[in-house]
């Protein structure tokens, strides 16, 4: 299987995010949790956002979870964003998933915009 997988890391007011893209396969979720293991401050939250990956294998999203729990993170600070997190976050993490929303411009009544914006 072609290695596809990239990870982005933002810190922001004390809180860590990583952006998750491609397939999780047992190498991705190794690099996950040797990034949290990297960046985490052990205070604020981890969000790992999940809408730009392709496929979740069953070995990684199991790695994933076993990982997270042995870095002892407290379902508190593990925050999962996008559908996908259903899957992937372990027990007692939150799944935040944003629905479209209105762009600005139809605010403005701006009647050339279709509405809505894609999730970023």
């Amino acid at each position: 299987m072609k290695n596809n997988f990239e990870i982005t890391i933002k810190k922001s007011r004390g809180n860590l995010h990583l952006r998750l893209a491609g397939d999780l396969t047992v190498v991705a979720a190794l690099k996950t949790l040797g990034s949290i293991g990297a960046h985490d401050n052990r205070e604020g939250r981890i969000f790992l956002d999940t809408r730009a990956l392709a496929r979740i294998t069953a070995p990684g999203r199991h790695l994933l979870r076993l990982g997270l729990g042995w870095k002892n993170l407290s379902a508190e600070r593990l925050f999962f964003k996008g559908e996908k997190g259903f899957s992937m976050a372990p027990s007692g993490c939150r799944v935040l998933v944003q629905p479209l929303t209105r762009c600005r411009c139809c605010s403005m009544k701006n009647l050339g915009c279709s509405g809505m914006m894609p999730e970023t």
